[in-house]
C-alpha cells in the first residue's frame, strides 16, 4: 500500500514539480558525464613495453630485426613520433602536451609485449620530456628503454658517410667537424651540457631551456649558421642550401650525436627512472645477439625468448675510409672525458650495463694508443 500510494502521488505531480525532477535528472546525468571524463583523464595510458632510443649508427636496425622475433613491433621500424611530430615539438615552446591517440594508432596490435625503436630519440632534447608528458609521470607500466651505443669516433665517421652519400667527401667532413668543434667549444658547456666534466656535478635544464640557450649562443659565435644548427634555429641555412648538402640538412650535428652522457642525463632529468634503462653496445649485439635480447626481455619482465644462434643480421658498415691521424686524435680528446662521465653516471645510478664490455667499446682510442 505504501508503494502504491507513492506511485499514485507521483502520477499527480504538478507541472512545476515535473520540471524540477527533469532538471534534477539532467544535473545527475551531467555530473555522471564529468565523472566518467575525469576517470578517463586519470586512466593509465597504454605504453609499449620496450622502446629503443638509439643511438644512430649503432646497430638499431639489427636489434629491431632480432626483437621482432620476440615482440610485437609498430607499423614500421622507426615511428619518429616523439622527435618529429608537431605535438611533441610544442614542448620546446613551453606548452604542455597530452596524448591525442596518434602514437597508439601506430601499433596495429597493442599488447603487453609491443615495442618500437627510433634511433634519433636519444639525440633530440625534447624527446624524453615529450614522452613523460604523453605517457604521464605516474604511468604504472613504465617502458624499458634500450640505449645501444658504440665508440663515438667510429660512429661519427660511419654516420657522416651514410648521410652525405659521397664517397670522396672526407675533405668536407673535416671542414664540418672543425666548424662544429668551434661551435661546441664556444657554446656547449653553458647550454646543452648537463654535467661538469671536472666535478661530475649534474644540473638539469628543461628541453626548451637547453635548446633556447644553444640557439642564442650559436647566433653570437657563427654568422654563417653552421649546417648542423638547422634544427635549433628551424630555418634553412642559406650557405648550405644546395642539392649537395640536402641530405646533411636533414640531420643536426656530426659530433654532437656521440655525447651519450648528456643524452642519458636528459632522460633522467625529464623524470625517467635509472631502473628503466638497458645499455648495451654494437659489439655485444654483433657477437652475441641472443644474450642482448635475453637481457632486454628479462629487464622488461617478459618471458625468455630464444634467438636461433644460426640467424645473424649483418650489421651494416658505412665507414668507407679512415680518419686522418690528427683528426682522430682530436676526436679522441673530445670524447674521452665524455665517455668517462657516461660510465660514472651509469655506475652512480646502478643502470643495467656490462661495464667491462662497455668500457672496452667506448675507449678504443685509449686502447689503441696503449
Amino acid at each position: 500500500p505504501r508503494l502504491s500510494s507513492l506511485f499514485m502521488h507521483k502520477m499527480h505531480l504538478t507541472m512545476d514539480a515535473k520540471r524540477m525532477v527533469a532538471v534534477f535528472a539532467s544535473v545527475v546525468f551531467m555530473l555522471r558525464g564529468l565523472t566518467e571524463a575525469a576517470s578517463q583523464d586519470n586512466a593509465v595510458p597504454w605504453v609499449p613495453r620496450v622502446i629503443g632510443i638509439g643511438a644512430t649508427k649503432c646497430g638499431t636496425t639489427s636489434l629491431y630485426m632480432y626483437l621482432q622475433r620476440c615482440l610485437t613491433p609498430g607499423i614500421k621500424k622507426e615511428l619518429h613520433y616523439f622527435d618529429r611530430s608537431r605535438l611533441s615539438r610544442t614542448i620546446l615552446h613551453g606548452q604542455h602536451i597530452q596524448g591525442d591517440g596518434a602514437y597508439e594508432s601506430m601499433f596495429e596490435t597493442r599488447t603487453t609485449n609491443s615495442f618500437e625503436i627510433t634511433a634519433d630519440y636519444h639525440y633530440y632534447r625534447h624527446v624524453p620530456w615529450a614522452m613523460q608528458q604523453y605517457f604521464g609521470f605516474e604511468t604504472a607500466a613504465q617502458p624499458t628503454l634500450v640505449f645501444l651505443v658504440r665508440d663515438p669516433v667510429s660512429r661519427t665517421l660511419s654516420w657522416y658517410y651514410e648521410m652525405s652519400g659521397q664517397q670522396g667527401a672526407q675533405h668536407n667532413f673535416e671542414n664540418l667537424v672543425q666548424e662544429e668543434l668551434h661551435i661546441l667549444k664556444s657554446c656547449y658547456n653553458s647550454t646543452l651540457a648537463l654535467i661538469r666534466l671536472d666535478t661530475m656535478n649534474v644540473t638539469c635544464r628543461t628541453a626548451s631551456a637547453q635548446v633556447d640557450l644553444f640557439r642564442r649562443c650559436i647566433q653570437t659565435v657563427s654568422q654563417s649558421k653552421p649546417w648542423f644548427s638547422m634544427h635549433w634555429s628551424e630555418e634553412l641555412p642559406a650557405t648550405y642550401n644546395s642539392a649537395k648538402y640536402r641530405n646533411l640538412l636533414r640531420t643536426n650535428g656530426i659530433l654532437l650525436q656521440g655525447f651519450y652522457v648528456d643524452q642519458l642525463l636528459n632522460f633522467l632529468c625529464a623524470g625517467f627512472s635509472s631502473e628503466q634503462f638497458v645499455i648495451t653496445t654494437k659489439s655485444q649485439l654483433s657477437r652475441n645477439p641472443s644474450s642482448v635480447v635475453a637481457r632486454i626481455m628479462a629487464h622488461a619482465g617478459l618471458p625468455r625468448c630464444t634467438i636461433d644462434s644460426q640467424i645473424k643480421y649483418q650489421l651494416r658498415q658505412k665507414t668507407k675510409g679512415q680518419l686522418p691521424k690528427q683528426l682522430k686524435e682530436t676526436l679522441c680528446q673530445l670524447y674521452t672525458p665524455l665517455n668517462k662521465a657516461f660510465i660514472h653516471i651509469i655506475k652512480e645510478h646502478g643502470i643495467d650495463a656490462n661495464l667491462a664490455l662497455l668500457e672496452q667499446e667506448l675507449f678504443q682510442c685509449t686502447h689503441a694508443e696503449q
